[in-house]
């Protein structure tokens, strides 16, 4: 395990190294212009043209929000790689009423986790330094630099969650639930007082190691005959789909029972049926519906040794992560 695990570390980084190599060939060219932005130098005579990018991305509209909803630059990163060090410096947006603690702090805080933990690494010789750039790094739902050139947001690369392909460039990361320790929530000082009624996500190490031994553990004939799903109001889709399959609407095979609660608000508690990740492969059928973007909670669910069902797929949705790739190539090659 620890050998797949360094492997899936390897093409992490390889991943990333290519896709700002295509960004420095493709987008920087070689005009005159983009020649010094765009060689790796990181002095301020030769920053990209960062308040330029940051002001196009603070202006544009995304195509799916709200036509009087203004993106924020409120906890995304200004980061750079420089000689081999990595330095990260959080964003907060002047004109964001909401601040930082109602824009997804957590999310930066296990983004840096990560920044973190890759540079311990490179200090250690466990991988190469990375190649000097300078990147903003974007942890929100919702990808920015937009494919078509009217609405290209700057020289700045991108570096996000997830992306719709083909019509997105922006560089791709493990999102923050890969972290090695961090706590997805709105309010982190309220982390303390839900951990006794809420099943809350825990770093990346220990949620795989807890999901994978539990699908390991439960043989296939000891697994319930039931279709299990959990989560929270997200998305319109997730309320059609527990309506129709709570009230019966939905006819399942026969011997096949529903184990489907209606969405709650915000993070479960036990009291809405809430269960830790690994009791999930308790079951044989495992539903995977959308959320507001990518679907944290579905590379969790493959980990259980349980049939995956994924439900309606919205291609404006962003769904595809880095390592949805190697699941598509994996999946081609059993066949």
């Amino acid at each position: 395990r620890r050998s797949s695990m360094a492997t899936e570390r390897r093409t992490i980084l390889d991943s990333l190294e290519r896709d700002l190599e295509w960004w420095r060939h493709t987008q920087c060219g070689r005009s005159a212009d983009h020649s010094s932005a765009c060689s790796g130098r990181t002095d301020s005579s030769t920053l990209p043209d960062v308040d330029a990018t940051l002001c196009r991305i603070r202006t544009r509209r995304h195509d799916n929000r709200r036509k009087d909803a203004t993106l924020t630059l409120t906890n995304m990163m200004l980061l750079r790689a420089r000689h081999g060090r990595l330095s990260a410096a959080i964003l907060i947006d002047p004109g964001d009423r909401r601040g930082p603690r109602k824009s997804w702090p957590a999310r930066t805080l296990a983004a840096l986790f990560q920044i973190s933990a890759l540079q311990d690494a490179i200090a250690r010789g466990s991988w190469a330094p990375l190649r000097d750039f300078v990147a903003i790094l974007n942890p929100h739902d919702f990808p920015e630099q937009v494919a078509r050139t009217t609405s290209w947001t700057g020289l700045l690369p991108l570096i996000s969650n997830s992306r719709v392909p083909g019509k997105h460039r922006d560089l791709l990361m493990p999102d923050y639930s890969f972290a090695p320790s961090a706590y997805m929530t709105n309010t982190l000082n309220r982390a303390s007082r839900m951990k006794e009624n809420r099943t809350l996500p825990r770093g990346w190490p220990e949620e795989y190691r807890a999901i994978y031994e539990a699908g390991l553990r439960t043989r296939w004939a000891d697994k319930q005959p039931a279709l299990f799903w959990r989560g929270g109001l997200t998305s319109n889709a997730r309320l059609k789909y527990a309506t129709n399959l709570t009230s019966g609407r939905i006819v399942m095979p026969s011997g096949v029972r529903v184990d489907v609660r209606l969405p709650c608000q915000g993070h479960c508690t036990r009291g809405d049926g809430a269960l830790p990740p690994e009791d999930w492969c308790r079951h044989q059928m495992l539903l995977s519906l959308p959320g507001t973007s990518f679907a944290v909670g579905f590379k969790y669910l493959l980990l259980c040794g349980s049939v995956v069902i994924r439900g309606h797929y919205d291609p404006r949705k962003p769904e595809h992560e880095q390592w949805s790739a190697r699941v598509a190539r994996w999946m081609r090659r059993g066949r």
